[in-house]
C-alpha cells in the first residue's frame, strides 16, 4: 500500500522512465525498417528502383535550387575536388564561380529536360541535361551512398566517373596497361601499353577488330577502332614495348562495369593463344 505522496511520485517517475525506454526500443527496431523500405539495404541501394526514382527527384530538386547564382556557396560545398582543381589548382572559390558563370553552367534560369542513371559496384551516377540561355548543359552527381555525393560539370569526356581509369596487369611477365583517354555516353577510348619482360616472343595483330574484346555485364564487345592502323601489327621480344589507342563502342553503363579485356590470336613463340586481363 502506498503510504506517502513521495512514494507515489517515485512510482510515476518509474512508470514514465519505463514508457520512454519502451518507445526508444520501438524506434530502434522500426526506424531501420522504415528507412530500408525507402532506401533499401544500404549496401545494395543502387539496385532498388524505388530508391533510384526517389533520389532522381531529390537531386533534380537540389539542382534546380543550387544551380542558381545566388546559391553558389551551397553548390561549391559539394563540387568534386578533382573537378575544382581542373579549374583552379588552389581551389579559389571566386575563380571557380567565375568559370562556371562564363561557361553558363550556373544560372538563375535553369530548365532540366532529361535525366539518366548509371550504376557500378561502388557508386551511382545521375546525369542531368538542362537548358540555360538557350544552351544545352550537363551536370553529373556522383553518389557513393545515400546523400553522400560530389558534383562535376564534365560535359563530353566522362572519364572522371569511371571506376578504373587505369588498369595495370601482368601475365607471364608481360605488362598490360589500359588508361582511359576519353569516355562518352556511347564509347570509351583507351591508351593500351604492352611491355614484354619475358623471354618469349609475342606477336599482336589488331587489324582484326575481334583481336581485342572488352567484357562488361557478362557480355563481350569487339574493339571498334585502332587509332593508327599502320601500327596495329607488331612483335614484342624481351624488353620491347608498344602503345596504341583503341576504341570500344559501349554504353556508359557498360563502361562502369568492365571486368576484363581479352586478347585473341596472340602468337606466343609461334603458337596461337589468347590472354585475358582481369580488372
Amino acid at each position: 500500500m502506498i503510504n506517502s505522496k513521495k512514494e507515489r511520485i517515485l512510482i510515476y517517475v518509474a512508470i514514465f522512465i519505463v514508457i520512454c525506454i519502451f518507445i526508444y526500443v520501438l524506434y530502434l527496431i522500426w526506424s531501420p525498417m522504415i528507412k530500408s523500405s525507402l532506401y533499401s539495404d544500404i549496401n545494395n541501394y543502387d539496385s532498388t528502383i524505388s530508391y533510384q526514382n526517389y533520389m532522381t527527384d531529390y537531386y533534380k530538386n537540389y539542382i534546380s535550387e543550387n544551380l542558381k547564382i545566388t546559391n553558389f556557396d551551397l553548390l561549391y560545398e559539394n563540387l568534386d575536388e578533382n573537378y575544382i582543381e581542373t579549374i583552379d589548382q588552389n581551389g579559389e572559390k571566386g575563380n571557380v564561380r567565375t568559370f562556371l558563370l562564363e561557361n553558363n553552367l550556373i544560372s538563375n534560369d535553369i530548365t532540366i529536360i532529361d535525366e539518366k542513371f548509371y550504376s557500378s559496384s561502388n557508386k551511382n551516377v545521375y546525369r542531368y541535361t538542362y537548358i540555360t540561355h538557350n544552351m544545352t548543359k550537363y551536370i553529373n552527381i556522383i553518389e557513393f551512398k545515400p546523400f553522400e555525393f560530389v558534383i562535376n560539370f564534365d560535359q563530353n569526356n566522362l572519364s572522371s566517373i569511371i571506376d578504373d581509369n587505369v588498369v595495370n596487369s601482368s601475365r607471364n611477365n608481360v605488362d598490360y596497361k589500359f588508361e582511359v583517354i576519353e569516355s562518352t555516353e556511347n564509347s570509351i577510348r583507351y591508351k593500351l601499353s604492352i611491355t614484354n619482360n619475358s623471354n618469349d616472343s609475342y606477336q599482336f595483330d589488331f587489324s582484326n577488330l575481334n583481336s581485342l574484346q572488352i567484357l562488361s555485364n557478362e557480355k563481350y564487345a569487339n574493339m571498334a577502332l585502332v587509332a593508327n592502323s599502320s601500327d596495329s601489327e607488331f612483335i614484342l621480344n624481351y624488353g620491347d614495348s608498344r602503345s596504341i589507342e583503341v576504341l570500344f563502342n559501349i554504353s556508359l553503363e557498360d563502361q562502369m562495369s568492365v571486368t576484363a579485356f581479352k586478347f585473341n590470336n596472340v602468337i606466343i613463340n609461334g603458337s596461337n593463344s589468347s590472354v585475358e586481363i582481369q580488372v
